[in-house]
């Protein structure tokens, strides 16, 4: 027996249990195909963003990010990144907050967070993602 065995009765070790999925799990693995996480551990879009609008791809970055949101800054990275670069500074700010309902905007001004609602994270699950992956075939 080494030393840390004897600190610690196995009685008292809790055996290994294998990860329940999490939501978060099941939403990356919803959106295979359509939006991979980069080696920064971003999401980034890999389909052809072209037939997308700028409310898909925010709405597509913020269902990767359920239940969490983004910033408004990092929120509008990602759309340059993913969809169309943009020479206005806060654009995904200001479509965000046109998705009334879709879109859930959290925190004080000047650091807001973005976030999908409940209606948001359905119309992507039941519509959007449907569409995309019947656009595909």
């Amino acid at each position: 027996m080494s030393e840390a065995d004897l600190l610690i009765p196995k009685e008292q070790i809790s055996p290994l249990v294998p990860a329940v999925p999490t939501p978060s799990m099941n939403i990356k693995k919803e959106l295979d195909g359509i939006l991979e996480t980069t080696a920064e551990g971003n999401p980034q879009l890999v389909i052809d963003s072209s037939d997308l609008s700028a409310k898909d791809v925010i709405g597509l970055l913020l269902y990767w990010s359920w239940p969490n949101g983004f910033t408004v800054r990092k929120l509008t990275e990602l759309v340059n990144k993913s969809w169309k670069t943009t020479k206005e500074k806060y654009i995904a700010s200001v479509i965000a907050g046109a998705m009334k309902g879709l879109v859930l905007k959290e925190g004080q001004k000047g650091s807001y967070v973005f976030k999908l609602s409940g209606a948001g994270k359905s119309w992507v699950e039941t519509e959007l993602i449907p569409e995309i992956k019947n656009s595909k075939k």
